[in-house]
């Protein structure tokens, strides 16, 4: 009982927390129908100080044209974030064994933390959206240095490898 409340107090102060506010304020809508690939994601904010986790019950939803994210909190409203505000997909991993796709929203300062490489991946793939080098990821979030143009990774499209390759060298921190 005592770890229940725990974790129910836990999930009270991540949503204390602004960077998800900043998606919620752009990007409200009622839940999708869309299958669940992920039931965790971290948001982090250019504007906020920390970060916010939602776990167990959360769910992340990759659909045609946008990605619906749900804290499942009753405070807190589902987001659908259209595909063309992602600028950039990344990858962050912590060892071989647990990679994340990071997607960057430019509009709203964010940077949304999934596990759950291969499905978003394809979303990313799907939609165009350029797999951002490491370095450059922290620039933009730590330092606030612009987003480079997506025509300095035009050539990640010329087939699914070099994608790919991208998305590997993100993944060990390049």
């Amino acid at each position: 009982m005592r770890t229940l409340g725990l974790l129910v107090s836990a999930g009270l102060l991540a949503g204390c927390s602004g960077s998800y506010s900043d998606l919620e304020a752009a990007f409200a809508q009622d839940a999708s129908n869309a299958p669940v690939v992920a039931k965790e994601f971290v948001v982090t904010s250019r504007k906020q100080e920390r970060l916010e986790r939602f776990a167990a019950l959360a769910s992340v939803r990759p659909s045609s044209g946008r990605i619906d994210l749900s804290p499942s909190l009753s405070w807190r409203r589902s987001v659908s974030i259209p595909a063309t505000e992602v600028a950039y997909c990344s990858m962050t991993c912590f060892g071989t064994a647990d990679p994340h796709v990071d997607l960057l929203i430019p509009r709203t300062g964010s940077l949304i933390r999934i596990r759950n490489k291969q499905e978003l991946l394809d979303w990313c793939w799907t939609h165009r959206i350029p797999i951002l080098s490491s370095a450059d990821k922290r620039r933009w979030l730590y330092s606030g240095a612009s987003l480079p143009p997506s025509s300095n990774y035009a050539t990640q499209f010329d087939d699914r490898s070099a994608f790919d390759k991208q998305a590997q060298q993100s993944c060990l921190g390049y």
